[in-house]
């Protein structure tokens, strides 16, 4: 399963949304190191490990939105 840390809170607790854009707390502590907002991770259902292939995919889908709603 692939995730996108949407947000970071106090008490070391990260707000990760999945593919299916379902929002789930984990510990902060179970992320990898120097994990920060917008980061994209793939679960392998021990531990989370960044995923830079889904982290483009996802900023191509996101630009090719922009242009077709902005024009540029």
């Amino acid at each position: 399963m692939r995730y996108v840390i949407d947000r970071i809170e106090d008490g070391g607790v990260a707000v990760i949304e999945d593919e299916n854009g379902v929002f789930s707390d984990v510990p902060v502590g179970s992320l990898p190191e120097g994990a920060r907002e917008g980061m994209c991770l793939r679960f392998d259902g021990e531990t989370y490990e960044p995923d830079p292939g889904y982290g483009r995919e996802r900023r191509g889908r996101i630009l090719k939105k922009h242009r077709r709603i902005f024009g540029e």
